[in-house]
Protein backbone atom coordinates (compact mmCIF):
# COMPACT_ATOMS: atom_id res chain seq x y z
CA UNK A 1 0.00 0.00 0.00
CA UNK A 2 1.46 3.27 -1.06
CA UNK A 3 0.28 6.92 0.35
CA UNK A 4 1.27 10.19 -0.43
CA UNK A 5 2.46 12.69 2.36
CA UNK A 6 2.81 16.72 1.90
CA UNK A 7 4.71 17.26 4.88
CA UNK A 8 8.68 15.21 3.76
CA UNK A 9 8.17 15.05 7.75
CA UNK A 10 11.14 13.06 9.18
CA UNK A 11 9.87 11.44 11.68
CA UNK A 12 10.49 8.77 14.16
CA UNK A 13 9.32 6.41 11.45
CA UNK A 14 10.89 8.25 8.20
CA UNK A 15 14.31 8.01 10.82
CA UNK A 16 13.96 4.85 11.41
CA UNK A 17 13.32 3.00 7.75
CA UNK A 18 16.85 5.91 7.08
CA UNK A 19 18.96 4.47 9.74
CA UNK A 20 18.35 0.83 9.63
CA UNK A 21 18.89 0.80 5.99
CA UNK A 22 22.13 1.96 6.13
CA UNK A 23 21.36 5.87 4.91
CA UNK A 24 22.29 7.98 7.83
CA UNK A 25 24.07 10.33 6.10
CA UNK A 26 21.03 10.66 3.90
CA UNK A 27 19.12 11.45 6.78
CA UNK A 28 21.10 13.93 8.02
CA UNK A 29 21.02 15.63 4.97
CA UNK A 30 17.21 15.58 5.05
CA UNK A 31 17.20 16.52 8.65
CA UNK A 32 18.72 20.35 7.56
CA UNK A 33 16.93 20.63 4.23
CA UNK A 34 13.59 20.09 5.07
CA UNK A 35 12.11 22.94 6.56
CA UNK A 36 12.65 24.16 2.92
CA UNK A 37 11.85 21.76 1.36
CA UNK A 38 8.27 21.66 2.70
CA UNK A 39 7.83 25.53 1.48
CA UNK A 40 8.83 24.12 -2.11
CA UNK A 41 5.79 22.22 -1.87
CA UNK A 42 8.07 18.73 -1.94
CA UNK A 43 6.42 15.56 -0.96
CA UNK A 44 6.80 12.19 -0.23
CA UNK A 45 5.56 8.39 -1.24
CA UNK A 46 5.85 5.84 1.63
CA UNK A 47 5.33 2.59 1.56
CA UNK A 48 3.79 0.00 3.99
CA UNK A 49 3.57 -3.68 4.32
CA UNK A 50 0.11 -5.53 5.41
CA UNK A 51 1.36 -4.78 8.73
CA UNK A 52 1.54 -0.99 8.59
CA UNK A 53 4.81 -0.77 8.63
CA UNK A 54 6.86 1.87 6.67
CA UNK A 55 9.09 0.06 4.35
CA UNK A 56 9.73 2.40 1.09
CA UNK A 57 10.53 5.77 0.85
CA UNK A 58 10.92 8.73 -2.25
CA UNK A 59 10.74 12.04 -1.83
CA UNK A 60 9.33 14.10 -4.62
CA UNK A 61 11.02 17.84 -5.17
CA UNK A 62 9.48 19.99 -7.31
CA UNK A 63 11.52 21.67 -10.21
CA UNK A 64 9.56 24.08 -12.21
CA UNK A 65 11.74 24.12 -15.99
CA UNK A 66 11.57 27.33 -18.22
CA UNK A 67 11.40 26.35 -22.01
CA UNK A 68 11.50 29.43 -23.70
CA UNK A 69 8.31 31.52 -22.93
CA UNK A 70 7.03 28.39 -21.45
CA UNK A 71 6.86 26.50 -18.27
CA UNK A 72 7.13 22.91 -17.66
CA UNK A 73 6.10 21.34 -14.13
CA UNK A 74 8.90 18.91 -13.12
CA UNK A 75 9.61 17.00 -9.67
CA UNK A 76 13.03 15.24 -9.06
CA UNK A 77 12.24 11.55 -7.36
CA UNK A 78 14.94 10.55 -4.90
CA UNK A 79 16.46 6.76 -5.19
CA UNK A 80 14.00 4.89 -2.58
CA UNK A 81 15.02 4.15 0.34
CA UNK A 82 13.96 0.75 0.91
CA UNK A 83 13.91 -1.45 4.12
CA UNK A 84 16.06 -4.77 4.20
CA UNK A 85 12.93 -6.96 4.08
CA UNK A 86 12.02 -5.85 0.38
CA UNK A 87 15.44 -5.14 -1.41
CA UNK A 88 13.92 -7.92 -4.15
CA UNK A 89 14.25 -5.81 -6.96
CA UNK A 90 10.99 -6.17 -8.43
CA UNK A 91 9.04 -4.59 -5.22
CA UNK A 92 11.10 -1.70 -5.09
CA UNK A 93 10.35 -1.02 -9.10
CA UNK A 94 6.91 -1.90 -8.32
CA UNK A 95 6.70 0.94 -5.74
CA UNK A 96 8.35 2.73 -8.33
CA UNK A 97 5.55 2.16 -10.64
CA UNK A 98 2.99 3.04 -8.38
CA UNK A 99 4.46 6.42 -6.91
CA UNK A 100 4.42 7.23 -10.61
CA UNK A 101 0.90 6.18 -11.21
CA UNK A 102 -0.41 8.18 -8.12
CA UNK A 103 1.67 10.89 -9.23
CA UNK A 104 0.37 11.13 -12.96
CA UNK A 105 -3.50 10.94 -11.33
CA UNK A 106 -2.56 13.56 -8.78
CA UNK A 107 -2.33 15.95 -12.39
CA UNK A 108 0.16 18.60 -10.78
CA UNK A 109 3.53 17.66 -12.40
CA UNK A 110 4.04 17.55 -16.37
CA UNK A 111 7.07 14.82 -15.59
CA UNK A 112 9.54 13.51 -13.00
CA UNK A 113 13.26 12.76 -13.14
CA UNK A 114 15.93 11.00 -11.48
CA UNK A 115 19.67 10.82 -10.96
CA UNK A 116 20.15 7.17 -9.13
CA UNK A 117 23.25 5.24 -8.64
CA UNK A 118 23.78 2.62 -10.85
CA UNK A 119 22.02 0.22 -8.98
CA UNK A 120 19.11 2.77 -8.81
CA UNK A 121 19.20 3.54 -12.11
CA UNK A 122 18.06 -0.13 -12.82
CA UNK A 123 15.11 -0.09 -11.13
CA UNK A 124 13.67 3.11 -12.60
CA UNK A 125 14.38 1.66 -15.69
CA UNK A 126 12.38 -1.62 -15.13
CA UNK A 127 9.89 1.02 -14.01
CA UNK A 128 9.58 2.41 -17.62
CA UNK A 129 12.02 6.06 -16.84
CA UNK A 130 14.01 6.50 -20.15
CA UNK A 131 17.29 7.38 -19.99
CA UNK A 132 18.11 10.78 -21.00
CA UNK A 133 21.97 10.79 -20.55
CA UNK A 134 24.52 10.76 -17.93
CA UNK A 135 26.08 13.48 -15.27
CA UNK A 136 29.65 13.30 -15.62
CA UNK A 137 32.36 15.64 -13.38
CA UNK A 138 34.58 17.71 -15.45
CA UNK A 139 38.32 19.52 -13.82
CA UNK A 140 39.87 22.19 -14.95
CA UNK A 141 43.71 22.25 -13.52
CA UNK A 142 44.08 25.47 -12.33
CA UNK A 143 48.09 25.54 -13.78
CA UNK A 144 49.29 28.91 -16.30
CA UNK A 145 49.53 26.77 -19.48
CA UNK A 146 46.30 25.01 -19.16
CA UNK A 147 44.89 28.52 -17.80
CA UNK A 148 46.07 29.88 -20.85
CA UNK A 149 44.73 27.76 -23.69
CA UNK A 150 41.26 28.93 -23.57
CA UNK A 151 42.30 32.66 -23.86
CA UNK A 152 44.51 31.41 -27.10
CA UNK A 153 42.44 29.09 -28.38
CA UNK A 154 39.04 30.99 -28.18
CA UNK A 155 37.94 34.74 -29.04
CA UNK A 156 37.13 35.35 -25.40
CA UNK A 157 35.82 38.63 -24.19
CA UNK A 158 37.15 40.28 -20.72
CA UNK A 159 34.33 40.89 -18.27
CA UNK A 160 34.35 42.77 -15.41
CA UNK A 161 33.65 40.46 -11.97
CA UNK A 162 31.09 41.64 -8.99
CA UNK A 163 31.94 38.82 -5.89
CA UNK A 164 28.90 38.26 -3.53
CA UNK A 165 28.18 36.52 -0.30
CA UNK A 166 25.94 33.89 -0.24
CA UNK A 167 23.92 36.13 1.34
CA UNK A 168 23.77 38.66 -0.41
CA UNK A 169 23.49 36.26 -3.61
CA UNK A 170 20.65 34.76 -2.42
CA UNK A 171 18.75 38.00 -1.77
CA UNK A 172 19.04 39.84 -5.34
CA UNK A 173 18.62 36.54 -6.82
CA UNK A 174 14.92 37.00 -7.28
CA UNK A 175 15.47 40.16 -8.66
CA UNK A 176 18.24 39.73 -11.24
CA UNK A 177 16.44 39.48 -14.66
CA UNK A 178 16.57 36.18 -16.36
CA UNK A 179 19.09 34.69 -18.18
CA UNK A 180 18.26 32.71 -21.16
CA UNK A 181 21.34 30.45 -21.00
CA UNK A 182 21.20 30.23 -24.61
CA UNK A 183 17.54 28.76 -24.38
CA UNK A 184 18.60 26.13 -22.31
CA UNK A 185 15.64 23.97 -20.99
CA UNK A 186 16.35 24.60 -17.25
CA UNK A 187 15.03 24.81 -12.96
CA UNK A 188 13.86 28.48 -12.19
CA UNK A 189 16.29 28.83 -9.11
CA UNK A 190 14.49 30.22 -6.65
CA UNK A 191 16.32 31.73 -2.76
CA UNK A 192 14.28 28.51 -0.96
CA UNK A 193 15.95 26.18 -3.79
CA UNK A 194 19.24 27.81 -3.07
CA UNK A 195 18.99 27.12 0.17
CA UNK A 196 17.80 23.92 0.68
CA UNK A 197 20.85 22.73 -1.31
CA UNK A 198 23.11 25.16 0.81
CA UNK A 199 21.50 23.35 3.81
CA UNK A 200 21.51 19.90 2.88
CA UNK A 201 25.41 20.19 2.10
CA UNK A 202 26.90 22.11 4.66
CA UNK A 203 28.77 24.97 1.84
CA UNK A 204 28.33 27.96 4.29
CA UNK A 205 31.23 28.94 2.16
CA UNK A 206 29.91 29.73 -1.40
CA UNK A 207 29.86 32.83 -3.01
CA UNK A 208 28.23 34.19 -5.93
CA UNK A 209 30.34 35.94 -8.90
CA UNK A 210 28.39 38.33 -11.31
CA UNK A 211 29.74 39.11 -14.59
CA UNK A 212 29.21 42.16 -16.48
CA UNK A 213 30.85 43.22 -20.08
CA UNK A 214 32.95 46.57 -19.40
CA UNK A 215 31.69 49.65 -19.38
CA UNK A 216 27.83 48.30 -19.10
CA UNK A 217 26.30 50.19 -15.67
CA UNK A 218 25.22 48.16 -12.60
CA UNK A 219 21.56 48.67 -13.22
CA UNK A 220 21.80 46.98 -16.69
CA UNK A 221 21.15 43.08 -17.28
CA UNK A 222 24.34 40.90 -16.11
CA UNK A 223 26.37 38.77 -18.49
CA UNK A 224 26.08 36.01 -16.08
CA UNK A 225 25.70 35.22 -12.40
CA UNK A 226 27.69 31.89 -11.24
CA UNK A 227 27.82 30.07 -7.38
CA UNK A 228 30.70 28.94 -6.30
CA UNK A 229 31.43 26.65 -3.42
CA UNK A 230 34.93 25.41 -2.95
CA UNK A 231 35.97 21.72 -0.77
CA UNK A 232 36.51 21.50 2.84
CA UNK A 233 40.25 21.45 1.71
CA UNK A 234 39.87 24.36 -0.28
CA UNK A 235 41.95 22.93 -2.95
CA UNK A 236 38.85 22.89 -5.36
CA UNK A 237 36.46 25.47 -6.36
CA UNK A 238 33.31 24.16 -7.40
CA UNK A 239 30.96 25.65 -9.66
CA UNK A 240 26.95 24.60 -8.41
CA UNK A 241 24.98 26.60 -10.56
CA UNK A 242 25.11 29.11 -13.12
CA UNK A 243 23.15 30.73 -16.05
CA UNK A 244 24.34 33.07 -18.89
CA UNK A 245 23.18 35.88 -21.54
CA UNK A 246 23.72 34.74 -24.66
CA UNK A 247 23.32 37.27 -26.65
CA UNK A 248 26.10 39.47 -24.34
CA UNK A 249 29.00 36.42 -23.76
CA UNK A 250 29.77 33.37 -24.83
CA UNK A 251 30.22 30.03 -22.90
CA UNK A 252 33.94 30.34 -23.29
CA UNK A 253 34.38 33.86 -22.19
CA UNK A 254 32.43 32.81 -18.86
CA UNK A 255 34.37 29.90 -17.92
CA UNK A 256 37.68 31.60 -18.94
CA UNK A 257 36.35 34.54 -16.27
CA UNK A 258 35.53 32.23 -13.60
CA UNK A 259 38.84 30.11 -14.10
CA UNK A 260 41.03 33.26 -13.61
CA UNK A 261 38.88 34.30 -10.72
CA UNK A 262 39.65 30.70 -9.15
CA UNK A 263 43.00 30.33 -9.78
CA UNK A 264 43.18 34.23 -8.52
CA UNK A 265 41.58 32.90 -5.35
CA UNK A 266 44.70 30.09 -4.95
CA UNK A 267 42.22 27.12 -5.94
CA UNK A 268 43.93 24.46 -7.60
CA UNK A 269 41.08 22.67 -9.59
CA UNK A 270 38.00 23.93 -10.93
CA UNK A 271 34.83 21.13 -11.02
CA UNK A 272 31.91 21.46 -12.36
CA UNK A 273 29.25 18.63 -12.92
CA UNK A 274 26.46 18.42 -15.60
CA UNK A 275 25.09 16.69 -18.44
CA UNK A 276 27.89 15.42 -20.71
CA UNK A 277 25.49 15.82 -24.02
CA UNK A 278 24.46 19.19 -23.23
CA UNK A 279 25.72 22.46 -24.56
CA UNK A 280 27.86 23.31 -21.43
CA UNK A 281 29.10 19.90 -21.24
CA UNK A 282 30.30 20.28 -25.08
CA UNK A 283 31.82 23.84 -24.64
CA UNK A 284 33.53 22.13 -21.15
CA UNK A 285 34.82 19.41 -23.62
CA UNK A 286 36.15 21.93 -26.04
CA UNK A 287 37.73 24.46 -23.27
CA UNK A 288 39.92 21.87 -21.58
CA UNK A 289 38.18 20.56 -19.12
CA UNK A 290 38.48 17.02 -18.41
CA UNK A 291 36.05 14.25 -18.01
CA UNK A 292 36.48 12.24 -14.57
CA UNK A 293 35.17 8.58 -14.83
CA UNK A 294 31.94 7.47 -12.99
CA UNK A 295 28.79 8.54 -15.26
CA UNK A 296 25.36 9.03 -13.05
CA UNK A 297 22.42 8.54 -15.37
CA UNK A 298 19.61 10.76 -15.80
CA UNK A 299 16.55 8.95 -16.24
CA UNK A 300 12.72 10.61 -16.91
CA UNK A 301 9.11 9.63 -17.40
CA UNK A 302 6.60 11.73 -18.92
CA UNK A 303 3.57 11.88 -16.77
CA UNK A 304 1.02 14.22 -18.70
CA UNK A 305 -0.11 13.69 -22.31
CA UNK A 306 1.10 15.85 -24.07
CA UNK A 307 4.11 16.93 -23.25
CA UNK A 308 7.50 16.40 -25.23
CA UNK A 309 11.14 17.21 -23.34
CA UNK A 310 13.82 18.53 -24.99
CA UNK A 311 16.53 16.87 -26.80
CA UNK A 312 19.49 16.16 -24.11
CA UNK A 313 21.49 19.26 -25.33
CA UNK A 314 19.26 21.98 -24.53
CA UNK A 315 19.35 20.65 -20.99
CA UNK A 316 21.09 22.75 -18.26
CA UNK A 317 22.15 20.63 -15.31
CA UNK A 318 24.54 21.36 -12.27
CA UNK A 319 25.13 19.94 -8.86
CA UNK A 320 22.24 21.96 -7.40
CA UNK A 321 19.27 20.18 -9.99
CA UNK A 322 20.08 16.75 -8.54
CA UNK A 323 19.60 14.32 -5.04
CA UNK A 324 20.93 15.74 -2.34
CA UNK A 325 19.78 12.52 -0.44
Amino acid sequence: MIEWSDTLEVDKEVEGLFQNSGRGDSLLRLQRAHPLLHQEAGGAILARDPEGMLVMHTAVLPRTFKDGPHLVRGALLTTPTVAASHRDFWTPVNFLREATELLRVRGSLDFVYADPGENGAAMFRASSFELLGSLLSYVFPLVPGWSSYLRHEFPVAALDVERMSWEKGADLLSSLPDLDSGNAFRVIRTKRLHESWIQANQTEESEWIVLRVPGQPVESSPAARVLLTPTSTRRTLGITDLAWDAAQVSLESLLYAVTSNARGDGFRKLAIRTLRPSRLGQAMARCGFIARSGEQPILTRVLSEGTVLPSPHRWLLTWIDGDVW
